[in-house]
């Protein structure tokens, strides 16, 4: 009875590839569940290995950009308060621009230094007037008619301020102010 045809013992010949598994009685490629749970098991493995990647390429780039803001904190206060103690002398000096340092810190000890605050005090060991003068210049030959050209105050390497607030660039909030008080002269 068993003449030893394979397919009489219930065995089919098969070799297995990757797209599927070839049966050789039938001469065409079919799949069997085995093969259909690999496929969806190998897309699966995909999906996760690619969801797997792009979270830690997202989360990659949010921490550059945490930690890239964070190493610039103490420039950004710098130049904040910079450009602050600049508006504030401007209002208090009927928009006449200071000549040095210590005459743009005079508006710390008048009345309305008390109405402001200076958001990097307390940062650094050493006084705070002397860290800003150490980390920024200041043009004190600016003349405050160039409203469009204002950029009296720049880094001491020359660079550009590193943006981590939205409107505490120095020579943006300077423009601002010089702008309406433009604005107002004319109305």
């Amino acid at each position: 009875m068993l003449d030893g045809n394979p397919n009489l013992l219930g065995l089919k010949p098969q070799l297995t590839h990757l797209s599927g598994t070839y049966d050789h009685t039938m001469n065409g490629l079919w799949l069997n569940a085995g093969s259909k749970v690999c496929l969806h098991m190998l897309l699966k493995r995909r999906i996760i290995t690619f969801s797997i990647i792009a979270a830690v390429c997202v989360m990659s780039v949010w921490a550059f950009r945490f930690f890239h803001t964070l190493r610039h904190v103490p420039e950004a206060f710098a130049a904040w308060d910079t450009g602050t103690l600049c508006v504030e002398y401007l209002r208090a000096h009927n928009d006449q621009w200071p000549t040095s340092w210590d005459e743009l810190l005079t508006v710390l000890e008048s009345d309305k230094g008390d109405q402001f605050a200076l958001q990097g005090v307390g940062m650094k060991d050493i006084p705070y007037d002397q860290w800003l003068k150490e980390q920024i210049v200041v043009d004190w030959d600016f003349d405050i008619k160039d409203i469009d050209d204002a950029s009296p105050i720049s880094p001491k390497d020359g660079a550009t301020f590193p943006v981590v607030w939205s409107g505490a660039n120095p020579n943006e909030m300077i423009r601002n102010y010089l702008q309406q008080e433009h604005d107002s002269q004319d109305h």
